[in-house]
């Protein structure tokens, strides 16, 4: 047997979406989870930006394919040995989340970037060239 749970904020941001496609307005994506990100649409590449302090770069894995960039890790928490933590505000643990782009990119010039807690993507569009007239020989 499967259950299915229905979430009223799920219903409402529909709604809100139907009505702004009605009205053919756009409105900004939010996305939730962990780790939290910025992509932006440059015309020729699109630019995501994750907020990953503590991190080392060995701990990030960065895939793309198609229209999807995959971003996993893993982050455990430091407690000196015999302390006890007393308040725990900051994730911990593995996390995978996945961002579906708008157009398709050149995934062999994807370039990434970790500073100051900071991954920067640059992922150039593949433009897509249309119809195409072939001649008939």
């Amino acid at each position: 047997m499967q259950v299915t749970l229905w979430d009223a904020f799920q219903e409402f941001a529909e709604f809100h979406r139907t009505v702004d496609r009605m009205l053919g307005r756009t409105r900004q994506r939010v996305s939730y989870g962990y780790p939290p990100i910025d992509l932006i649409d440059t015309g020729d590449a699109f630019l995501l930006s994750a907020f990953l302090p503590g991190m080392q770069r060995d701990q990030i894995h960065l895939s793309v394919s198609g229209m999807t960039v995959t971003l996993k890790g893993s982050r455990e928490p430091v407690v000196p040995a015999g302390a006890s933590p007393i308040l725990r505000e900051r994730l911990y643990g593995n996390f995978n989340k996945s961002i579906h782009l708008p157009e398709p990119v050149r995934e062999e010039e994807v370039n990434a970037q970790y500073t100051d807690g900071v991954l920067r993507v640059t992922l150039p569009k593949r433009h897509l060239l249309g119809p195409r007239t072939i001649s008939v020989e």
